[in-house]
């Protein structure tokens, strides 16, 4: 089994995935590492298909043999495709925590399993970073306080935008005493992959508040506005707060 070098249903494999590596135990078996890209339509593999997709060039088959796979805990029917042209399967993967078992059908003894927890699965941005709700706390004042209409763009690979306006805050209790201009989000942690998560803007880095997983950012006085969530080191997400209006001190 190989990453594929062609396009795969009218995607080009780096729109599907980076860095697929398969790492082979002594029994055959293998760990897939890598990060899938989230995508955003997927007409090719089917109508409305969005998602994390992984493509495999089986090589086996590509050999004569007759191929059986097998996706665990597959939420429908219909969640793979076995081209029979180049050999290639995309499946659409929900969790890294699924499998993929290939069987030779003229020696069924012989099968390798595909242990896809060392996959990254890239989500939409805007499912992962939220605004927090303008009703809600944020230390002494209310999320209404510090922005309006803050709104998230996803742009693909883990990137994204923010647009809106920053108010100015004074008196602000984070901590005592402060003025300046913040935005307040949300993180659903549930959506993350496994690992020690940290927060970074600029040179910047902070470990998440684990109790809620809300973060207030200060941009007025930040020149780099990318604020990034880590995952064991490597920025899984970007999100640009450069378009984000600032209002000024008045």
């Amino acid at each position: 089994m190989a990453e594929p070098t062609k396009p795969a249903y009218g995607k080009e494999i780096s729109e599907l995935q980076q860095d697929i590596v398969f790492k082979y135990d002594d029994n055959g078996d293998a760990k897939v590492k890598g990060i899938l890209n989230y995508v955003d339509d997927y007409p090719e593999f089917g109508k409305g298909a969005k998602g994390n997709f992984l493509a495999i060039e089986c090589q086996d088959a590509k050999d004569g043999y007759e191929v059986k796979w097998e996706l665990s805990d597959a939420q429908k029917k219909g969640e793979g495709i076995l081209n029979e042209d180049d050999y290639v399967l995309v499946c659409n993967i929900h969790s890294n925590e699924q499998t993929i078992k290939f069987t030779l059908v003229e020696d069924e003894y012989y099968n390798t399993t595909f242990d896809l927890s060392g996959l990254v699965l890239d989500q939409d941005i805007s499912k992962v970073i939220t605004a927090r709700d303008g009703n809600l706390d944020t230390f002494n004042k209310k999320v209404s306080d510090l922005q309006e209409n803050i709104t998230i763009q996803n742009n693909g690979f883990g990137k994204g935008k923010a647009t809106g306006t920053s108010k100015w805050v004074t008196g602000y209790s984070n901590p005592a005493g402060s003025e300046g201009n913040w935005v307040a989000f949300h993180i659903d942690n549930t959506k993350l992959p496994k690992g020690i998560v940290k927060y970074a803007i600029g040179n910047a880095e902070a470990d998440p508040d684990t109790n809620d997983w809300n973060i207030n950012i200060r941009l007025d006085n930040k020149s780099d506005k990318i604020f990034k969530i880590k995952v064991d080191g490597k920025a899984i997400y970007e999100l640009d707060l450069n378009e984000v209006t600032l209002n000024p001190n008045e």
